[in-house]
């Protein structure tokens, strides 16, 4: 089998660049949605991982007024920090 060269003409070449060029913007647009979207879920687990640890060291509190100060506290610290993520 023989194999033909095929000669691109510069209307082809051009063509064939458009759509690589359009390609690569969908791609990155794509790529930076997907990112922007971690990014969200990442502060949500921080946020999460915060509220947990707090409520576990809350658990360790006898004392009911100190607790119920710093559960409004931990409440209050989880309640900013939402609002500062977004």
């Amino acid at each position: 089998m023989k194999r033909r060269k095929v000669a691109l003409s510069l209307a082809d070449f051009s063509v064939l660049t458009k759509w690589a060029t359009i390609v690569s913007g969908l791609a990155l647009a794509f790529n930076k949605q997907t990112n922007d979207r971690l990014d969200e879920y990442a502060r949500e687990l921080v946020a999460l991982e915060k509220s947990y640890t707090g409520l576990q060291y809350l658990s360790l509190i006898t004392d009911v007024r100190i607790k119920d100060e710093a559960i409004r506290d931990l409440a209050k610290d989880i309640s900013l920090g939402n609002q500062v993520s977004k």
